[in-house]
């Protein structure tokens, strides 16, 4: 299971960079020529501009030689009619539009890549907590395993001189027997011993 989620979550992360990627490109190939308004309504004055798109602040428009432009204006143009009589003296052509709508996979990606971020800080912090995907809701169960008295391969006599661990478990039964003389030294009581050798 935790693999299949791995390999979802790394192709949906494809599918969102790819569907980024073209998002970015395809708003970077729609501004055409970018020019400065004054430069525009000079441009205007001078009669070199035959069409005219006005979309909210934007203005789209055609020179006379077929030249396409953009330009933004610093106010609505609803709130300079002097823009209006400009074009109208000059002959220019007014068009206007609404602003385009953004694509629904655009506004599907801004609702969806919230969620999905959500569920897998939850994933994640669950893993952390439990110790693994798989054992999420398993919160009271034993990870020992019954190992038989057939799959033991080594027996006493195999460590039966080992010297260090006889030692170190003469250490501990000694502390066990005579606290006291630890105590002293600032040792406490071991939780476990670990026995190797």
């Amino acid at each position: 299971m935790n693999k299949f989620l791995r390999n979802v979550g790394f192709y949906l992360l494809i599918i969102l960079v790819a569907i980024s990627l073209i998002d970015y490109f395809s708003t970077k190939n729609t501004t055409k020529n970018e020019i400065e308004y004054s430069n525009f309504l000079q441009q205007v004055d001078e009669g070199q501009v035959s069409r005219v798109v006005i979309i909210q602040n934007n203005i789209r428009g055609t020179l006379q030689d077929g030249t396409e432009f953009t330009t933004v204006t610093p106010d609505a143009p609803n709130n300079d009619p002097g823009l209006y009589q400009r074009l109208t003296n000059k002959n220019v052509e007014i068009a206007a539009e609404n602003p385009p709508e953004p694509p629904w996979w655009s506004t599907m990606f801004s609702t969806i890549v919230p969620i999905v971020l959500l569920i897998g800080v939850w994933y994640f912090i669950m893993q952390q907590t439990q110790g693994g995907g798989g054992r999420v809701m398993s919160f009271g169960k034993s990870r020992a395993r019954m190992s038989g008295a057939d799959k033991i391969k080594v027996n006493f006599k195999d460590v039966a001189g080992a010297d260090e661990a006889k030692q170190e478990l003469e250490e501990v039964v000694e502390f066990l027997m005579h606290p006291k003389k630890y105590n002293d030294l600032g040792a406490r009581i071991p939780k476990g011993v670990l026995l190797f050798g």
